[in-house]
């Protein structure tokens, strides 16, 4: 079995298109690495981090947001706060779930199996877990728009 050296190969070998040559750019620069702040940057875009008791959720269809609210009603956190941001692509979602009630922080691995239990989107969910398991430092992340002044 060949496996693909970097993420350049791995989305070049699946068929996924890129609607921009910058997307097909910011794949060809970002190993998984410390570098999402220059893909953030190439695409207009900041990094956000979770804080220690929040989940990332990125819903990439209408029917996965419904998913995702059936999940969510079997969720058994205290739940404080709820934000839904509209992604770039119309028709997709960044949801952050704070559960500031928890005497704990989620550990990474809490993190990355809850936000696919909720049905984060699995290609996110599958770059989030190999940088986990390869040691990279805040695995989960989302981009968002940077604010305007």
């Amino acid at each position: 079995m060949n496996i693909p050296q970097s993420f350049a190969e791995l989305f070049a070998e699946s068929n996924r298109s890129y609607p921009t040559e910058q997307d097909a750019l910011c794949v060809q620069i970002y190993e998984f690495d410390a570098e999402a702040e220059k893909v953030a940057a190439a695409r207009g875009q900041k990094v956000v981090l979770p804080g220690p008791n929040q989940l990332q959720i990125d819903i990439d269809s209408e029917q996965a947001l419904s998913e995702f609210m059936r999940r969510l009603e079997a969720f058994n956190f205290e739940l404080v706060s709820i934000e839904e941001i509209p992604s770039k692509t119309p028709g997709h979602y960044h949801i952050y779930l704070d559960f500031q009630g928890r005497p704990q922080p989620f550990t990474e691995w809490e993190r990355l199996a809850l936000q696919s239990a909720l049905g984060d989107d699995p290609i996110r969910h599958f770059l989030n877990c190999l940088r986990a398991v390869s040691g990279v430092p805040n695995p989960t992340r989302l981009f968002e728009p940077l604010e305007t002044p």
